[in-house]
């Protein structure tokens, strides 16, 4: 490892550093690195100078958080504040960009509230030094990313006191209480020690016993359901605009009985009527959705907690053009703005079209990724910016891919997955521009001639880290191996991730990350010998997996 490389790593991690949130081996390995290296000294000289700044100005936040023009004079304010502390040392803009990276990714609303302070912005030689500075305390003030990188809950207080009384979760010592037949689908982190998951209840040895909505909260390092759990309703997916604000989206259920070949009923539980949960003023509650009979919501990705998208699917069908009988899909798509979730033209999209995956970063645009199974070459991926749809469709991508999930840090830093190209890659990055595939390092020679894998579902942390979780078919001994590929710094790197206290048989369905080394995930288990499987809870610590422990 050379050593601007190492440094840009421990860089990485000085914010979590300067608020006591990483491990205590985190600690141990920053605090060795720090006594050799005089530049990252420096610069955390310079992040203990933003903490200071936020927190000056945190005795001041106004209660209309919601309002662009006050943070714009925030931004002004604290652009006074915090210049005296630059004017004697060299700003270290890699490392602050660093952290405004990683805002992007947990704001994603950051450019909105760019654009609103710019002109209250101050002037001179270190304007765009302190414009960086100015808007990163701003952005972390307005949604307590301070707190976040603290570890603190989701409660509405805010200020130094808040933030010292949530101590950091480490993701290993974590415990969970989860009921009887419980499967969790989704997770949203909000931070070390403030997180929540979504899914059902539901007795499959019991077919005509109604499922149930669950909704679990991470608090004081334990994972433990909240509510009542509702009947009749399955949550697929969650998503939160900040610890305050968020949304838990599925469907109603019903029953249905038609009768099968044998005459017996089908009892098998179908969606009904897409179903959403808002999440805001410490509580839940049900939000009606405009109505589309027979279907789900299979995501939701909130922007801020003004405007997010809605991912809709009511099945396939068949259906006959000119003669000819092919497979179609139901989707939709939902756009919410100014408390309202409306339906939203897909311009591109065709009967034939099924979107598989969505993500969405920044102000008025939405990725979305799937396939069109009339082309020769099916993958597509679908972007709206600027008033307009775009898309990418067959080799535009990649020949032969199949692209399953979709991941964004920005407009221009997108990564799609799925089934491997003519290439061999099941990893393709938007530019901006175009898309590329990207090699993965580190595949077991022994692995490489049969190393074509399948990826689920991909997950970008920042614009340095990721994930990627998928599996491969190994053919000497004929096995499928699942992998856990990681981006670190422009490169992906294999893993093939070993789990404490339980076999995970299928690939990891989802992952949010906590601090640079540590975060959640979900995974299959089987049971029963065999003939059922179960959703488990596992956690990421310092390059270990394991099972949270269930404590009753």
């Amino acid at each position: 490892m050379t050593p601007d490389l190492s440094c840009e790593r421990h860089q990485d991690s000085l914010p979590w550093y300067v608020t006591n949130s990483l491990s205590d081996g985190e600690r141990a390995e920053m605090e060795r690195h720090l006594a050799s290296c005089e530049r990252c000294r420096a610069a955390l000289d310079e992040w203990r100078d933003v903490a200071a700044a936020m927190r000056r100005a945190d005795e001041n936040i106004p209660p209309d958080t919601a309002s662009l023009t006050t943070w714009a004079r925030i931004a002004h304010q604290l652009g006074a504040q915090a210049e005296p502390a630059y004017k004697s040392s060299k700003v270290n803009e890699r490392n602050i960009m660093g952290l405004k990276d990683r805002i992007v990714r947990l704001v994603p609303n950051t450019r909105a509230t760019t654009e609103a302070a710019e002109g209250a912005r101050p002037r001179g030689p270190l304007r765009r030094a302190m414009d960086v500075v100015a808007v990163v305390a701003v952005i972390a003030l307005s949604v307590g990313v301070f707190g976040f990188l603290a570890g603190r809950g989701g409660g509405s207080s805010r200020g130094k006191d808040a933030v010292a009384a949530q101590p950091a979760c480490a993701t290993s010592k974590a415990t969970v209480s989860l009921p009887a037949n419980a499967s969790l689908l989704a997770i949203a982190a909000e931070g070390a020690n403030d997180g929540w998951a979504a899914g059902t209840i539901w007795d499959d040895k019991s077919p005509t016993s109604p499922p149930a909505a669950l909704l679990v909260h991470l608090r004081n390092c334990h994972w433990a359901p909240v509510g009542t759990p509702i009947p009749n309703v399955q949550l697929t997916d969650i998503s939160m605009a900040s610890p305050d604000d968020g949304w838990a989206v599925g469907a109603t259920m019903k029953l249905d009985t038609t009768p099968m070949a044998d005459g017996a009923p089908r009892n098998a539980w179908e969606p009904s009527q897409p179903f959403a949960l808002h999440y805001t003023h410490g509580s839940w509650q049900q939000v009606n959705l405009p109505s589309y009979p027979g279907a789900k919501a299979m995501q939701v990705k909130m922007v801020s907690a003004n405007e997010g998208w809605m991912l809709l699917y009511s099945g396939k069908r068949l259906i006959t053009t000119n003669g000819d009988t092919s497979v179609g899909y139901g989707n939709a798509l939902l756009h919410y703005q100014n408390g309202t979730w409306a339906n939203f033209p897909m311009s591109f999209l065709k009967p034939s079209t099924g979107l598989a995956d969505m993500d969405a970063r920044q102000p008025g645009e939405v990725w979305l990724a799937g396939f069109d199974n009339t082309y020769s070459q099916p993958n597509i991926v679908a972007h709206y910016i600027g008033g307009k749809w775009t898309t990418y469709i067959g080799t535009a991508i990649a020949a032969g891919a199949n692209i399953q999930t979709i991941s964004e840090i920005s407009p221009t830093d997108v990564w799609a997955a799925g089934s491997a190209s003519s290439s061999g890659s099941s990893l393709y990055h938007f530019d901006g521009a175009r898309w590329s595939a990207a090699k993965v390092q580190g595949v077991p020679k022994k692995e490489a001639a049969y190393f074509r894998p399948f990826i689920n579902t991909i997950v970008m942390t920042s614009p340095t880290q990721g994930w990627a979780f998928g599996f491969y078919m190994s053919l000497k001994p004929t096995r499928t191996i699942r992998v856990a590929l990681r981006y670190d710094h422009g490169a992906w790197q294999y893993t093939e991730p070993q789990i404490h206290g339980t076999t995970i048989y299928a690939p990891l369905s989802a992952f949010a990350q906590t601090t640079p080394s540590q975060g959640w995930a979900l995974g299959d288990h089987l049971i029963d010998n065999g003939a059922n499987a179960e959703r488990v809870l596992l956690y990421y610590d310092a390059g270990v997996w394991g099972a949270v422990r269930q404590q009753s």
